[in-house]
């Protein structure tokens, strides 16, 4: 007889992901301020090696072509581990928004789609839509404006039962998959503009980026052969099933970072 197999509870999964990930940005941030030292270090030198070439004329100028070599490799390396930092800062953000609706101390901390309601739609105001503490607070994590679009049309429009059985079949197709889903909502982030330049509390895409490039890169990392229909667009529109997100948890997502050396994603 086959068992099922055992998933870790979905509290102890975001959790540990979670201090996984902080570890990271804590190694990073160490990283980030020795190599600030060594730069200095060796612009300092390089200052000491071309006073001795051209002050004294006691080395040759190509000596500084040593510091100059160094300074770039430290350079790339530095820009490197902001790269990972910031990319774990990020999947912190994530965890920490799924332990919110875990916990119930959501309301008030997401984007509540308050430019969606309709002051004359039958019940968008009865089942609180929108608006802090809303339904649709609690359900979307979308990074970019068109996944908010799409939830509120969903949460707006009566569902044709064939597309919800599938948009079900997303959810359940996509719940185990916490690195996948992880990923998405890095690539949404990543992809919108700075926030400092959004508009209404949701960022665009950077003019001329072309998000199925990506997307595909993302799913070849997680072995998806390509969604179709409803699956693709819950993707291509940065995670807005949400809060079945926590309904089940499966993976090693917490072995993934464990220091700020690891191979950068996305």
């Amino acid at each position: 007889m086959n068992t099922p197999e055992a998933r870790p509870a979905p509290l102890d999964e975001y959790q540990s992901r979670l201090r996984a990930r902080q570890a990271v940005v804590a190694a990073c941030e160490s990283m980030h301020a020795r190599l600030a030292l060594m730069r200095l270090a060796i612009f300092a030198a390089a200052a000491a090696l071309a006073w001795l070439a051209f002050g004294r004329h006691g080395l040759s100028p190509l000596w500084l072509l040593v510091p100059l070599a160094l300074f770039v490799a430290v350079a790339i390396w530095h820009d490197r581990v902001l790269t990972r930092r910031d990319r774990a800062s990020r999947a912190v953000r994530f965890y920490e928004r799924g332990l919110s609706r875990l916990s119930g101390t959501w309301p008030g901390t997401g984007a509540t789609g308050e430019r969606f309601l309709q002051p004359d739609h039958p019940y968008a105001a009865d089942l609180d839509l929108f608006g802090q503490g809303s339904v649709f607070e609690l359900l979307t994590t979308a990074r970019i404006r068109s996944g908010e679009e799409t939830l509120a049309g969903w949460l707006l429009t009566p569902g044709v039962a064939s597309d919800l059985r599938a948009r079900h079949e997303a959810i359940g197709e996509l719940t185990p998959r916490l690195d996948l889903r992880e990923d998405l909502a890095l690539l949404g982030e990543r992809l919108a503009l700075h926030p400092g330049e959004r508009a209404g509390g949701i960022a665009h895409l950077h003019p001329g980026i072309e998000i199925d490039d990506h997307l595909e890169r993302v799913l070849a990392r997680h072995h998806v052969q390509g969604l179709g229909g409803a699956r693709r667009r819950v993707v291509e529109d940065g995670g807005v099933l949400a809060h079945a997100q926590e309904l089940g948890v499966r993976g090693r997502g917490g072995e993934r970072e464990q220091r700020c050396g690891g191979a950068a994603h996305g």
